[in-house]
């Protein structure tokens, strides 16, 4: 007999055997376990599974958890006998250690030998079936808990009390479709407007009439179904939901496929026949939000714009106020006609934003009777005050300077025709009743038409610059056609009444150019009583050393004198140099030694100090912007810029499950 663990000494150890006569055993299943149990004083008793190797006097540790659910279904320690033999201690653990049928089911008929070192009966095995624990990190517990603490104790202000209008603004704010959405998006926010409908009554009015406001119509099918109710008696119907649609934006491969045998092609026509109140209509494409392509290789779609569409318009009394033209559904040859003729209709006179998307001539002939075409179909829009250009070639000082003199807002992007002496003409022309100028993408223009910005645009209220270069071209020319941004003589002016100025991806430009650009914000800011927003982003081309200096000159300047503040300085703003020029009492000779090695290589390095038309001579302070963001630095133009919060985790760092015994 093998002598008990408990009884013998911690120093002794078991008396070896042979390998040949170590008995083998097969383990019983978990269903074996009660016919072993009952039958254990009829059947022969099994020899002990002996060890070949020397048993430890510790106890491994475990890190494994308790549960009421493992104190359920094994047996404690403490509840065995002590005049058991060891040999049955050792069996019975080994049987309720047994946790999965299946395996030990088919290893039952395996001869196989004891294990080296036998498990403490006080490390407890977990089932595989055990539930899992809902929330064991302590973060995500503490967390858990505020958030439900939030949401059960915090106060919800009364919603359901305010007025009708404000709550459709709110919701309609928040729910505003954007024409390259996703429709996986486009459709929860729909299905959230209905459940905020169905909260209480006083949301369901503003809820459904932000729903409607600019339905979803995709897929096609849905397109069929608002039709059918639309056609519906108004009796039959508690709200009037034709009355709530005012938008429409349509995706023509919905007006391409066909939505089965029954409904068939869906047609636009019959919709706007059923809502009169509609005012804005945008017909789009995919491809329309890719940039970069040229309207030589833009090609066409199989849906065309029809005479029979503009006819429903004006028979159902539609007064169109925006519509978007689109070469992809009309060759330009017969666009321009085409489109002279339906802006003399009654649906078109009110119309005050037009977009035109791809207008260019495939051939790359002379374009100046097209140009001549497209400024007359312009001119008979007596109401005109948004116009945006998206990669039109036909874009060139002929046609700016036959724009309509009512022009508000004029947005040009990615027009490859657009060069610095086109636009300072037009501004010079039209720039008295220009207030919004929007330039994105153009990769002839710079910035000397800025020279004599305030004088010619002396209402301009927001201003908009994006250099950044797209090219869908096998090439991929992605960079300015232009040497210089700007130059030392030409200062940039700002106009009084500017509330937004966001100049991004500012490219070609030294430090003193650069240095001339932002001191001319900064002597304009006292003026500039209006602004609210500023945003400059500038890819200087130095050394590290010269950029990281201007970086540190500047971009405190700039905030301090723009940011609002959230109370008013008692005090006056100390200076972060000390007033004295003496040396501390103590210093090292290594810190010394430095400190002129410092001295000695900064010698031939630009400074950029205040000089006397620097920003600390003639300080102007601002501070009305609620948004002021500098950035200078040489990376790549992108449009998304990665910072350090993009790459860190939302979860606090370190493992505080583990107990640090090991």
């Amino acid at each position: 007999m093998v002598p008990s663990r408990a009884s013998g000494s911690s120093s002794s150890r078991p008396p070896r055997r042979s390998r040949a006569t170590v008995p083998s055993y097969n383990e019983a299943t978990s269903e074996e376990d009660s016919d072993f149990r009952t039958s254990a004083t009829t059947r022969p008793r099994r020899q002990p599974a002996v060890s070949l190797r020397s048993r430890s006097a510790t106890q491994r540790p475990s890190y494994r958890e308790s549960s009421d659910y493992e104190s359920s279904t094994v047996e404690e320690p403490g509840e065995e006998s002590e005049e058991a033999p060891a040999h049955e201690r050792n069996v019975s653990v080994e049987i309720r250690g047994n946790t999965r049928p299946s395996i030990n089911r088919r290893m039952a008929n395996r001869p196989q030998t004891s294990s080296g070192r036998q498990r403490p009966s006080g490390n407890k095995r977990r089932p595989r079936d055990r539930p899992s624990r809902a929330i064991s990190h302590p973060a995500k517990k503490a967390k858990y808990y505020s958030e439900l603490l939030d949401d059960t104790t915090r106060v919800i202000p009364p919603w359901q009390t305010l007025p009708y209008h404000i709550l459709f603004d709110i919701l309609l704010h928040a729910t505003y479709p954007e024409p390259n959405e996703k429709w996986e998006a486009r459709s929860d926010m729909a299905r959230w407007l209905v459940n905020v409908a169905c909260l209480c009554r006083a949301f369901q009015e503003p809820a459904l009439a932000a729903l409607y406001y600019c339905p979803p119509l995709f897929p096609s099918y849905k397109c069929h179904a608002l039709v059918n109710l639309l056609s519906m008696p108004r009796e039959s119907l508690l709200i009037n939901y034709a009355g709530k649609i005012k938008e429409l934006l349509v995706d023509v491969d919905v007006l391409r496929y066909k939505s089965g045998p029954i409904l068939g092609y869906f047609d636009l026509a019959q919709l706007i026949q059923k809502i009169p109140q509609v005012h804005i209509v945008r017909l789009y494409h995919q491809e329309d939000f890719i940039l970069g392509h040229q309207p030589w290789n833009v090609p066409l779609s199989k849906w065309m714009y029809s005479e029979h569409l503009f006819e429903v318009m004006d028979s159902t009394g539609v007064r169109l106020h925006a519509w978007d033209w689109n070469s992809r559904f009309l060759d330009l040859p017969d666009l321009l006609p085409f489109m002279l003729k339906q802006h003399q209709r009654p649906a078109f006179q009110r119309l005050r934003e037009v977009k035109l998307h791809h207008l260019g001539d495939r051939n790359r002939q002379d374009t100046s009777e097209k140009e001549d075409s497209l400024a007359s179909a312009l001119k008979v829009l007596p109401a005109l005050e948004r116009l945006e250009l998206v990669e039109c070639t036909l874009l060139t000082d002929r046609l700016l300077l036959q724009l309509p003199s009512t022009l508000c807002s004029l947005t040009i992007t990615n027009c490859d025709r657009l060069f610095t002496p086109y636009l300072d003409a037009f501004l010079k022309s039209h720039g008295s009743s220009v207030r919004e100028l929007n330039l994105n993408h153009n990769r002839h223009l710079d910035l000397f038409w800025t020279d004599s910005l305030a004088e010619h645009c002396p209402n301009l209220e927001k201003l908009k610059f994006d250099g950044t270069i797209y090219d869908a071209s096998p090439h991929n020319d992605t960079n300015p056609h232009f040497d210089a941004l700007l130059n030392p003589d030409v200062e940039p002016t700002w106009p009084r009444t500017l509330r937004e100025i966001e100049m991004t991806c500012l490219r070609r430009l030294d430090g003193d150019c650069a240095e001339l650009f932002l001191n001319s914000l900064q002597h304009a800011a006292s003026e500039m009583c209006s602004l609210r927003r500023l945003v400059v982003s500038m890819i200087l081309n130095v050394s590290w050393r010269d950029r990281a200096r201007f970086r540190d000159t500047w971009v405190p300047q700039i905030t301090r004198t723009f940011r609002r503040s959230d109370f008013a300085q008692s005090s006056p703003e100390r200076s972060p140099f000390p007033e004295s020029s003496a040396a501390p009492k103590r210093h090292s000779a290594r810190l010394v030694g430095k400190k002129g090695a410092h001295a000695e290589s900064a010698v031939d390095a630009p400074v950029y100090a205040p000089c006397e038309t620097s920003p600390s001579a003639q300080p102007q302070q601002h501070g009305m912007c609620d948004e002021v963001l500098i950035r200078i630095d040489n990376q790549r133009p992108s449009e998304t810029q990665f910072n350090e919060n993009d790459f860190l985790d939302s979860e606090a760092s370190g493992d505080d499950d583990w107990p640090g015994g090991d």
